[in-house]
């Protein structure tokens, strides 16, 4: 099997390795685990969608109705994947000084990583972001799990910013000696 560990989902291409058979004339029987579809190709590919571990069990029967099989316990192993999810409030704010907040609502996640669609990037679970130019902009959420399992999440245009016809003026100077 290979590979015999990953995200879910995960794809295992499986290989026959049964000796001494007539691929023509014999029948196989794959039971990929508890739960799990069974398969009579020579060489199955299979895709997990639930996290756990999988044993599976080959059995070739031949044309004369004898039979062999082979067990292989705790064979593939599937991590569960996050779930990317946020939510922005507010979806309008003004420039300069009107920033955005970000919920961030992932699940099985321990590392975020943010685009807010202007160059501005953050590793913080919800972090705040101030934008320096007006526009629409989509922010891209990748959650990782603590096994490297990813999910992405991105709301298109969810940011509009506008100009808040704001002028800064110093409140403090320092006089020039000239």
């Amino acid at each position: 099997a290979a590979p015999t560990k990953g995200c879910a989902p995960l794809t295992v291409h499986f290989t026959n390795l049964s000796r001494n058979v007539n691929y023509e004339t014999c029948t196989f029987k794959w039971n990929f685990g508890p739960g799990q579809a069974m398969s009579n190709a020579i060489n199955p590919v299979y895709t997990y969608y639930e996290p756990g571990t999988y044993s599976v069990r080959l059995e070739v029967i031949n044309s004369h109705d004898q039979s062999d099989a082979v067990f292989k316990t705790e064979l593939i192993e599937v991590y569960p994947s996050p779930m990317a999810a946020f939510d922005i409030r507010p979806t309008t704010v003004s420039v300069p000084d009107d920033p955005i907040f970000v919920t961030n609502f992932s699940k099985n996640a321990v590392d975020y990583y943010w685009d807010f669609g202007d160059g501005g990037y953050s590793s913080e679970p919800s972090p705040t972001h101030a934008y320096t130019d007006t526009g629409s902009y989509d922010i891209t959420l990748v959650a990782v799990s603590d096994r490297g399992c990813k999910d992405t999440t991105t709301m298109e245009k969810v940011v509009h910013v506008i100009n808040g016809n704001k002028i800064r003026i110093p409140n403090a100077f320092t006089p020039s000696l000239d």
